[in-house]
C-alpha cells in the first residue's frame, strides 16, 4: 500500500555556478544571492549565501518538515534571486522531478 503520510525532505544547494553574467555582474554592484525552493504549495526561502563575487556557493540545509504525498511528475522548484534598486531579480532556476531524488 501507498505511504500517505506526509514526508520531510532535506534540501541543500551544493556549489551553485554561473549565476551572474559579467553584465548583470557589473549592474548589481552589491549582488547577494538566495534562494526560493517549493514544492507544491510549501515554498521555502533561504538566508543570503555568500557575495556574488566567491562564481562558487553552497545553501545552508534547509528542511520541508511536511511536504505533500509525492506523486508522478511532483516538480521541486529552485530559483536563485538577489535584489535590485528595481526590486527582486532572477539570477537562476531549475526544476526538478522528486521521482528523479532519492527519497528514503
Amino acid at each position: 500500500a501507498d505511504n500517505v503520510e506526509d514526508r520531510a525532505l532535506s534540501v541543500l544547494i551544493v556549489q551553485a555556478r554561473g549565476l551572474c553574467s559579467e553584465r548583470q555582474r557589473v549592474a548589481i554592484a552589491d549582488c547577494h544571492p538566495y534562494a526560493i525552493v517549493r514544492i507544491a504549495e510549501k515554498e521555502f526561502k533561504t538566508e543570503v549565501i555568500r557575495g556574488i563575487d566567491d562564481p562558487v556557493w553552497t545553501s545552508p540545509p534547509f528542511l520541508f518538515s511536511s511536504i505533500p504525498r509525492i506523486v508522478d511528475g511532483m516538480l521541486l522548484h529552485v530559483s536563485v534571486w538577489t535584489d535590485s534598486r528595481s526590486g527582486p531579480l532572477c539570477l537562476g532556476r531549475v526544476d526538478l522531478e522528486l521521482s528523479d531524488l532519492p527519497l528514503d
